[in-house]
């Protein structure tokens, strides 16, 4: 590879979430400040590595990911995903779509819109909460999406003796393959 084609590629599994390698100065994860001895790839002789011992960053994940688990290969054999921003999730991974906190413990439903009607698809019971300024019971909503496409969904509280219905604003979620 051009030292253009081995920087490329080094940002690239960066971005999967790989630090750099110190281990071997051939290696393609190996960099500078981390690495002392890290030698200039455009400069050297040797040909570029890629995780020789299989320990590091494909096959291991002591750089911090391996490379091998992700759902990045075309033959499926990835395990894990890597983490999206907030608004967008994979279908079949378990997605946290709220996080929200009452006064009383009752139980709080999570509704997906199904044409014109809301459809409940879990519901949660609060536990005490660990915060200051929030109301005493925290309910965590998440829901694990069976097909791609954008999900409209909301937050429902029934009425109790004390509060009326509560009804969340309705929000949009992005659900990928």
């Amino acid at each position: 590879f051009s030292f253009e084609a081995q920087s490329l590629l080094h940002e690239i599994i960066h971005s999967y979430g790989a630090e750099h390698v110190c281990v071997d100065s051939t290696d393609l994860m190996q960099g500078y400040p981390e690495c002392d001895e890290v030698k200039n790839i455009e400069d050297s002789t040797k040909p570029v590595t890629f995780d020789l011992t299989g320990k590091y960053y494909f096959g291991g994940d002591k750089s911090g990911v391996d490379l091998k688990t992700l759902k990045i290969w075309s033959d499926g054999s990835g395990e894990l995903r890597p983490e999206l921003d907030q608004g967008i999730c994979w279908v079949g991974q378990r997605c946290q779509l709220s996080e929200t906190t009452f006064p009383v413990q009752g139980s709080v439903q999570l509704q997906i819109k199904n044409g014109k009607k809301w459809v409940v698809v879990n519901s949660v019971r609060g536990v005490i909460a660990n915060c200051k300024g929030c109301y005493k019971y925290l309910f965590v909503n998440s829901y694990s999406f069976q097909k791609s496409g954008n999900f409209q969904y909301r937050i429902y509280s029934p009425a109790d003796k004390k509060y009326r219905a509560y009804v969340g604003p309705t929000k949009t979620i992005r659900v990928l393959d």
